[in-house]
């Protein structure tokens, strides 16, 4: 702790004896200076008529009025002089006492930012085709994979137009049988759950020409197939002729 007492106060000498030094050799050199500016007066023999009095600026030479500007300025430069060392002498002893802080903060960056940075740029420099080639992969790849997919929708609607033709044919026969069941339950509830002759020998006619087929198909393939079939609440039976008197309708 003594030893950096110390050594700060010797520090502060040395700057204050260089700050003195360099004051005293400004203030030299400047007199030196305003002393080889300031013009000897020369006697002049006076003209006849002229007056000893002072002349106007207007009958100075431009190197006389170039003298006189540097007369007055002289003052403002030396006194711009001395304010410069002083603040330079300043600010170099701030950036003195913070140099331990500028090196802790260049250690950190180098640490924390650039060796970071390096890194990361020689690896992407290393793996910059390899990022390239799977950049382009997966570009291609989602190309090629919705041109496929578009292709394979086109081909699935085309193909599946037949299908979509016969799925709505069937519906359309669910839909007409559906009618016809409704109508057929409301002709019921209206005739007091019986069918009108003219509906119920239309319906026995068609059920016949359905069981003929049906039992021509059976027997065909070696099954038996029974005469009765119940519509509704009643038995008909598909053996017999369907006329409006030969038809047998039991319970």
């Amino acid at each position: 702790m003594t030893h950096n007492i110390t050594h700060t106060s010797a520090v502060r000498k040395v700057l204050l004896a260089i700050l003195v030094t360099v004051l005293l050799l400004t203030i030299r050199v400047y007199a030196l200076e305003s002393d080889s500016t300031i013009p000897q007066q020369s006697e002049s023999p006076l003209s006849p008529g002229s007056s000893p009095t002072a002349r106007s600026s207007r009958d100075l030479t431009p190197e006389e009025q170039k003298q006189n500007f540097r007369l007055l300025i002289t003052p403002i430069v030396f006194v711009y002089n001395i304010i410069y060392v002083i603040a330079s002498k300043i600010v170099s002893t701030i950036l003195y006492c913070l140099t331990p802080i500028f090196f802790i903060l260049s250690v950190l960056y180098h640490i924390f930012l650039h060796a970071p940075y390096t890194i990361v740029k020689r690896i992407f420099t290393v793996f910059y085709p390899l990022y390239v080639f799977c950049t382009v992969a997966a570009v291609i790849g989602m190309f090629v994979g919705g041109v496929a997919g578009w292709f394979s929708e086109i081909i699935v609607s085309v193909l599946n137009a037949p299908v979509g033709a016969i799925i709505s044919d069937q519906e359309n026969k669910r839909a007409k049988a559906r009618r016809r069941a409704a109508m057929l339950a409301s002709l019921r509830e209206r005739h007091g759950n019986k069918l009108p002759d003219e509906l119920r020998d239309k319906l026995i006619n068609a059920q016949h020409g359905l069981l003929e087929r049906r039992g021509d198909n059976e027997r065909f393939s070696g099954n038996t197939y029974g005469d009765r079939i119940r519509y509704g609440d009643r038995y008909i039976s598909n053996q017999q002729p369907l006329t409006g008197g030969g038809v047998v309708v039991g319970n």
